[in-house]
């Protein structure tokens, strides 16, 4: 994923089929049909479930031809967990992810890219689900892997990070989650500076978790260094990052009953709730109710 990881475990070689003259009779990747090779990563990543029919009579293909062990088929078998993954399927995509990250651990390592992408699928997959507790020890896995390759303040922690306190949060271990939080609004601010839309993120769910656990005067200060920053950034792109910083301060000045200053966020946030979500969804209601209650 990232130029450092790459730099430490260089593509993998050419398999000698694609280069010199094979063996009669030896599987080689041209071996495979032309219409069936097209539908394998990394030559069509499309996430169409269309394609679901097509890229499983490829990976039979690839299975047969070239074997479980071959790279093209372990990207394969991988891809089809991410595709399955995005149409809910999720049964069936953890049995390919599963199976693909067990190839990749005994052939590539442990600390190799390819690797790391499937500790981290595996626990995006399980999050989607709700297990929650199943997929903590794979983002725990990677963030640690990643620490140890890259060193703490590389950008691509800030994705591991991201996701242990994500996890937290849903477990409902707010002091835990408060812990990454903090470390990912940190190395943001290294790595990317103070106004940049990662660096948003991050302040916005500081200003959150503060919040969930009753620290609200510690929240304000990361809730408007969030507006700030937010005003200065471009609309597109950026929508969901500041729209989030507004619903915090909104909800943090309702806590803190500063009425008159919450309105204008709450009214920002309701606009954009209708707009996206329709006027009878529950979020839209709650708003509406809310600002009613304080005029």
């Amino acid at each position: 994923k990232a130029d450092a990881l790459r730099q430490k475990f260089p593509s993998e070689p050419v398999p000698a089929e694609t280069t010199t003259q094979p063996d009669a009779g030896e599987p080689t990747i041209t071996s495979i049909p032309a219409h069936m090779l097209e539908e394998m990563p990394p030559y069509n990543i499309s996430p169409d479930p269309r394609r679901i029919p097509k890229l499983k009579a490829a990976l039979e293909t690839s299975r047969r031809i070239l074997g479980d062990d071959h790279p093209h088929t372990i990207d394969s078998i991988h891809f089809m967990g991410v595709l399955l993954t995005i149409q809910g399927q999720y049964d069936e995509a953890l049995s390919c992810m599963s199976e693909a990250l067990a190839h990749r651990r005994r052939i590539l390592g442990n600390q190799h890219p390819k690797t790391l992408i499937s500790i981290k699928d595996m626990g995006d997959t399980l999050s989607q689900q709700g297990r929650y507790g199943e997929a903590l020890p794979y983002f725990r896995e990677a963030l640690e892997t990643h620490r140890h390759v890259l060193g703490s303040d590389h950008p691509d922690i800030l994705d591991s990070l991201n996701a242990m306190g994500s996890v937290l949060r849903k477990l409902g271990r707010y002091e835990d989650a408060l812990s990454y939080d903090s470390e990912a609004l940190k190395t943001s601010r290294l790595v990317w500076g103070n106004e940049h839309p990662l660096t948003l993120n991050a302040l916005n769910n500081m200003g959150y978790m503060l919040q969930k656990i009753g620290r609200y005067q510690d929240a304000l200060s990361y809730c408007t260094e969030a507006v700030e920053i937010s005003r200065h950034l471009p609309r597109e792109g950026n929508s969901e990052g500041i729209i989030k910083s507004s619903a915090n301060m909104a909800n943090l000045l309702y806590q803190l009953e500063r009425y008159d200053q919450a309105l204008p966020y709450m009214t920002e946030v309701l606009e954009h709730t209708r707009r996206t979500l329709g006027e009878e969804h529950p979020l839209t209601r709650k708003i509406v109710e809310r600002i009613g209650s304080i005029q």
